[in-house]
């Protein structure tokens, strides 16, 4: 068996030095000898420290059940006086340093990236004071958090988090050089549009741009895609997300305004008080106000007891684009935001530790909701021809008279179209914004760049975004497709998700939370649990009917920016293909000559 060996060194800080197989720096020799000798490496390691240095070295080391046991022995083994012990890792230092290379190290990095390339990816940032002060015009910041959102971040704009997890939360970790990407924990992208792509920037992702949620919250990096490790996420589409969010906004404040009334009831009247939690035709349970001011949400249903609506990542989890922002950020591309990650959040300028503070500003974050919030809604492919009409317009009143529609409700009204930013739920990392900077106002029905809103005769503002915002289990054993997780985010169960928003339905394939089904009518029929009797109903229908509901959901679609909201289907050039039936379909044969293996 051959070592691929990670050597692992102490430092009076309890710090790691690790040297991997290949060449050394050798002017580093005789200060890591005199580091190695000195009195302060004599002393026994803590059980902490050891801990942390067998650990690490699971992580580095290809040879995982040799090396755990040799290295354990080495550095744990009770037979060894600590001094006898240091000079045996000193001479295999010395017997791995002809084919050794440093592969990281305690504080500085052995390559000055910064010096290396200048090669940033963002020429300038944006200060949200200045969008306050007038300084940027909305199309402007619109444009610069475009920019952003198809830059190509690299190492000198800060693209990587050697010294930090892709945790939510500020996560430290001992410094890793081994590789600026992870697949599984990230960061897996130097771009936001490397994934949101599809049909265009600010859309969403093939299966081949899934992310992994969970491996992130592990410390070493776990590289496994196994369901008990990791939740694996489809990349969802951002267009129409301020309408999205604006109206997640709304529903939260009822909700919110129902129960503080409950309480002010019961406190006044001294006794229990209920009250059912309704928002645009929307029921949410019901709550239970306390005289003593307290409220029972055991019966909340489909949202957090905070009876805030988190319309962001599959669970549901994510209260606004902001934290969304910022915490992909960190994970898939090592960008880390000041507001959450900088001196005032954490006491450090450079918290990954990778040579760059200051990677995203308030203001980028600011810039890249503006445009995210801006992204017009989809909007209605229509066939060219009369019966393509008819047959959409048929599936669409069958859809609307159907199961489906008690989640997937089809219309809701927008009260306001103002957005602002930062929103009025913001999570814990925007403290700072809470309490010391104003919002900016988007208007969506002016600044979206297009499809825009649908507005009534009488100024109502209704979104199509079939959803009800609630979460629901849809697997049950039957069908156990959308029940493939093990592992839990705490606050959800595997098998429950947020309903899917079905107004870009016809080209935002593949569908299902792992991107994992390729067609509407595939995706119907795996629906369970909550959304069993949707099915049976829809596979009780007549496939004439099923057909119509399926053109219907094909026609909602994401459009080019500045379209309308309804427009025919394109021209498409015919082309001599051989169909299914064709009497032609027998004379087009590819045969493949048989042919003998050589065996060298």
């Amino acid at each position: 068996m051959s070592l691929n060996a990670a050597f692992f060194i102490p430092d009076p800080n309890c710090q790691v030095l690790v040297f991997g197989p290949s060449g050394v720096d050798q002017s580093r020799v005789s200060a890591l000898f005199l580091l190695l000798t000195s009195p302060v490496n004599l002393l026994p390691m803590s059980p902490a420290h050891t801990s942390s240095i067998v650990t690490s070295l699971m992580d580095y080391v290809d040879s995982i059940d040799f090396c755990e046991g040799f290295f354990t022995s080495l550095i744990k083994g009770s037979s060894l006086q600590p001094v006898y012990r240091h000079i045996l890792l000193i001479y295999l230092f010395l017997l791995l340093l002809p084919h050794g290379r440093l592969m990281g190290q305690s504080v500085q990095f052995p390559i000055d990236f910064m010096e290396a390339e200048r090669n940033e990816a963002i020429p300038g940032h944006v200060s949200h004071q200045d969008v306050i002060d007038g300084k940027w015009t909305m199309p402007q910041l619109i444009e610069a958090g475009r920019r952003l959102f198809v830059a190509k971040f690299t190492t000198s704009d800060g693209g990587r988090r050697p010294g930090s997890t892709g945790h939510p939360l500020p996560t430290g970790r001992p410094i890793s050089l081994r590789s600026d990407f992870v697949r599984t924990a990230g960061p897996d992208a130097n771009s936001c549009v490397s994934c949101h792509n599809r049909p265009f920037p600010g859309g969403g992702g093939d299966f081949t741009a899934n992310a992994f949620v969970g491996p992130l919250q592990h410390q070493p990096i776990v590289y496994s895609i196994n369901p008990r490790l990791s939740m694996e996420r489809g990349t969802p589409s951002l267009h129409g997300a301020g309408v999205i969010e604006a109206l997640a906004r709304e529903i939260s404040g009822d909700l919110i305004r129902i129960k503080k009334d409950a309480i002010e009831n019961a406190q006044k009247n001294g006794k229990l008080v209920q009250r059912p939690l309704n928002s645009k035709g929307i029921s949410f349970g019901t709550i239970v106000a306390h005289p003593d001011g307290t409220t029972d949400t055991s019966q909340v249903d489909g949202i957090d007891t905070d009876l805030v609506v988190k319309p962001w990542r599959q669970k549901g989890t994510v209260v606004s684009l902001r934290s969304f922002t910022v915490t992909a950020s960190n994970m898939h591309h090592g960008m880390q935001a000041d507001e959450r990650f900088g001196r005032k959040e954490t006491g450090r300028l450079d918290f990954d530790q990778d040579g760059v503070s200051g990677e995203l500003t308030d203001g980028d974050i600011t810039a890249l909701v503006a445009f995210q919030a801006t992204l017009g809604v989809p909007g209605v492919v229509m066939p060219r021809s009369v019966e393509g009409k008819a047959k959409v317009l048929r599936g669409e009143m069958l859809f609307s008279n159907s199961k489906c529609a008690r989640c997937h409700i089809p219309r809701l009204r927008l009260d306001s179209p103002v957005f602002r930013e930062p929103g009025i739920f913001p999570d814990g990392s925007l403290k700072n914004l809470e309490s010391g900077k104003q919002s900016i106002e988007i208007n969506l029905l002016e600044d979206l760049v297009g499809p825009k809103l649908e507005v009534g005769d009488d100024g109502e503002i209704w979104v199509e975004a079939y959803t009800d915002f609630k979460r629901h289990v849809i697997s049950d054993e039957e069908k156990t497709h959308f029940a493939n997780e093990v592992a839990s985010d705490g606050r959800t169960l595997p098998e429950e998700f947020v309903t899917k928003r079905l107004w870009g339905a016809g080209n935002t394939a593949p569908y299902g939370h792992r991107a994992d089904v390729t067609s509407l009518r595939e995706v119907i029929l795996h629906h369970g649990g909550d959304s069993a009797s949707a099915r049976a109903e829809f596979e009780g229908m007549s496939a004439e009917d099923q057909d119509a509901m399926i053109a219907f959901l094909r026609s909602r679609q994401i459009l080019p920016a500045g379209s309308p909201r309804v427009v025919l289907e394109p021209k498409i050039e015919s082309l001599p293909y051989v169909l299914p039936g064709d009497e032609d379909l027998d004379k087009v044969k590819t045969v493949i000559p048989k042919r003998k293996l050589k065996i060298q």
